[in-house]
């Protein structure tokens, strides 16, 4: 049970530290906290990897680290010798199916009387947000700003897409 809170608590806070484009900073709270497999599924996302392109205030102040970003996404795919496009897809279409999956399971109902449910839902929204699929992250959203972000995020994916073919 404290393992199940301790996760939702992870979650939300990768959400938040996505949501105000401090991607980096998320990556390294779940490797400080046990969960470097997320780290790298999240880190393939920074630059020089296959995911979306930072944006707002905080990204445009981080400096780029090209090593960082190197090392997350060669240890997401350096076994797999394929083109950077199919890479971004691929590693897409695995955030899709992350975020689909509480929604297909019905996981979004609270897990017992006393939880509220929240890890599927954060889970959900965060690889929603970082492929483009808008319902998971309109789900989280609680203001008039979260919503535009969530449009705009969901949008920059889209034209990304189009531009990558």
């Amino acid at each position: 049970r404290e393992n199940v809170k301790g996760e939702e608590k992870l979650l939300q806070v990768v959400w938040s530290l996505l949501r105000a484009g401090r991607l980096r900073d998320a990556c390294n709270i779940c490797r400080e906290c046990g969960q470097p497999w997320r780290a790298a599924s999240l880190g393939v996302a920074m630059a020089g990897g296959p995911g979306p392109i930072p944006v707002g205030e905080v990204a445009a102040a981080q400096p780029l680290d090209p090593a960082f970003a190197e090392r997350e996404f060669e240890a997401a795919a350096d076994e797999y010798d394929v083109a950077p496009g199919l890479r971004r897809f691929l590693w897409k279409l695995s955030c899709h199916e992350i975020s689909e999956s509480c929604a297909r399971t019905g996981h979004f109902q609270p897990v017992d009387a006393t939880m509220q449910g929240t890890r599927p839902l954060y889970e959900a929204a965060t690889y929603g947000a970082l492929c483009g699929n808008l319902r998971p992250v309109l789900r989280v959203c609680s203001s008039w700003e979260d919503v535009l972000w969530a449009y705009c995020r969901s949008l920059l994916e889209q034209r990304v897409d189009d531009a990558v073919g």
